[in-house]
C-alpha cells in the first residue's frame, strides 16, 4: 500500500485506467465467444430442407421396428420411392451421400438385400455398380396376367413374350460413373 501512496498521481491514474482496459477486453472478448458460440449452434440447428427430409426419413426407418408383414412391405415401398426421392434432390442440390440407410431396422434390410419383393405385384430390386460401388433401387410393376414388367424409375426392363419362365433383364447406367449395369432376374424365383 505504501508501494501506491509513494506513486505520482499520474502514474496511478494511468495504472488504474490500464487496468479498467483490460478488464474491459476481457468482457468484451468473453461477449465475442458467446455470440460466435451462438450463432454457431444456431446455424447448426437450422438445416436445409433436404436435410430435414433426410432426418426425419431416416428417423422413420430406424423406428420401424415393429413393422411386419404387409405393413413392412407397404413402408418398404414407399421409403424405396423416397429414398430415390431424397437422393436425386440432394444431387441436385449439390450434396451426395447423405448416408441415409446406415442402421439395422428390418427396413433397411428390405431394401439392401439385393433382391426383395416388397409387394404382391411389385418389387424392388437394386443395381449396384461394380466398378464404383453407387447403387440404386428401382420400383418394377409385375402385370397379373400376361403383358411385361413395367417401371417408373430410369431403368429399362427387356423382357421376352415367356418372361414369367424365361426371366428378364435390368438395365440402368450408373449414374456415378456412366458405367452400364444389367441383371437377369427370374420371376418364378420371386415370390410376387
Amino acid at each position: 500500500m505504501k508501494v501506491l501512496e509513494n506513486l505520482p498521481l499520474d502514474v496511478l491514474v494511468t495504472l488504474v485506467v490500464l487496468i479498467f482496459s483490460v478488464c474491459l477486453l476481457m468482457i468484451l472478448a468473453l461477449l465475442v465467444y458467446l455470440l460466435l458460440d451462438r450463432l454457431r449452434k444456431r446455424d447448426s440447428s437450422q438445416l436445409s430442407p433436404i436435410e430435414e427430409v433426410h432426418r426425419g426419413l431416416k428417423r422413420l426407418v430406424e423406428e420401424a421396428d415393429w413393422l411386419e408383414g404387409d405393413r413392412l412391405i407397404e413402408a418398404a415401398r414407399c421409403v424405396a420411392h423416397a429414398k430415390e426421392a431424397v437422393e436425386r434432390a440432394a444431387r441436385a442440390c449439390g450434396r451426395s451421400d447423405l448416408n441415409l440407410f446406415r442402421s439395422s431396422s428390418p427396413l433397411i434390410r428390405v431394401l439392401e438385400e439385393g433382391l426383395e419383393i416388397v409387394g404382391g405385384s411389385s418389387a424392388v430390386i437394386e443395381l449396384r455398380c461394380p466398378r464404383c460401388g453407387q447403387s440404386q433401387t428401382a420400383l418394377l410393376q409385375f402385370p397379373r396376367v400376361g403383358g411385361r414388367p413395367e417401371t417408373t424409375d430410369n431403368v429399362h426392363v427387356s423382357a421376352p413374350p415367356d418372361w414369367r419362365t424365361e426371366g428378364f433383364t435390368v438395365n440402368s447406367t450408373c449414374k456415378r460413373c456412366n458405367e452400364i449395369l444389367n441383371k437377369k432376374y427370374l420371376y418364378e424365383a420371386l415370390p410376387v
